[in-house]
């Protein structure tokens, strides 16, 4: 239906309790305070942050820069701590039995962060007050640059025409080895015949 025509039919009683509203958000701002505060009773003196998480790259090369927290420690990485994967949670580190340890920095690094752990875990701390925040938070360290100054070896490259004869080659380089023998017998095949008219 288009233009300002009138409706065909009035059957359009359905679509009053169709509504959403959204007038109890000031009172679930509240109960989600006072929940978050129970909790942080009933766990005391854990810290309310959770369970230690290790620090892992992102997925694909748009996010493989940047170092996150990720879901739990590998079976290796708690190995290699000396940490018992059984004993893990009741120490407050997660553990994700499907990872593996792709690269030695990562594994380096999260062995590093055990042990640094466990050399700040108190078993049932009696204090006055539970930490906040998260657990030792993993920190995204930047990548530092250092400018130069542009020689003239490298002002006389062109980047753009070497990188797309690279991927020429690369994309042509079953045919070009194809068309390489070809060539290659064809010579072959010519220095033959010009010795047989030599020896004639």
């Amino acid at each position: 239906m288009k233009n300002n025509n009138a409706f065909s039919t009035s059957k359009r009683v359905k679509m009053h309790g169709m509504y959403k509203t959204w007038l109890n958000q000031p009172a679930r701002k509240e109960r989600r305070r006072v929940a978050r505060k129970a909790h942080a009773q009933a766990i005391f003196p854990r810290p309310t942050g959770g369970l230690l998480r290790p620090a892992v790259h992102g997925m694909t090369q748009k996010y493989n820069m940047k170092v996150r927290a990720g879901r739990g420690f590998s079976l290796e990485e708690l190995a290699a701590a000396g940490i018992n994967q059984r004993a893990a949670l009741s120490m407050g580190v997660a553990v994700d039995y499907r990872r593996r340890n792709r690269t030695q920095e990562t594994f380096e690094t999260n062995v590093a962060r055990l042990n640094e752990y466990k050399t700040k875990l108190v078993v049932l701390p009696k204090g006055p007050v539970a930490q906040a925040g998260e657990v030792m938070p993993v920190v995204n360290v930047l990548p530092t640059f250092e400018m130069g100054a542009i020689t003239e070896e490298q002002k006389s490259v062109e980047a753009f025409y070497t990188l797309r004869q690279l991927r020429a080659e690369a994309r042509l380089e079953g045919k070009m080895t194809v068309i390489r023998e070809k060539m290659a017998a064809e010579k072959a095949a010519k220095a033959k015949k010009a010795s047989k008219k030599g020896k004639k």
